[in-house]
């Protein structure tokens, strides 16, 4: 369990750190395939701190079974709601909040 929480945050990390100095924009799915006219549709900044935030929720769901003491079971059912609750409300602020009014 503690195997698979390292692991998260080894390659959780790094991107986070890219994004978070404006050199990753690439790295963020959907963004790096858009044409250069709905790239200018978002707000990068607002977009940035939204996936820098979830990113940083999912690494904290990998180590929350670790914290609270569960087991190997019920380390599946903290992490998998936690995660998908994180990518289901970034995919909705992504296509609100972060774009240009």
């Amino acid at each position: 369990m503690i195997i698979s929480a390292i692991i998260t945050t080894i390659f959780l990390l790094p991107v986070l750190l890219l994004i978070v100095a404006g050199k990753g924009d690439n790295l963020i799915a959907g963004y790096n395939t858009a044409s250069a006219e709905e790239r200018a549709r978002y707000n990068m900044k607002r977009l940035r701190g939204l996936v820098v935030a979830s990113m940083i929720v999912v690494m904290i769901a990998s180590w929350l079974p670790l914290i609270v003491g569960a087991t190997r079971n019920g380390a599946f059912l903290i992490t998998l709601p936690v995660t998908l609750v994180a990518a289901f409300v970034t995919i909705i602020l992504a296509n609100t909040w972060a774009k240009r009014g």
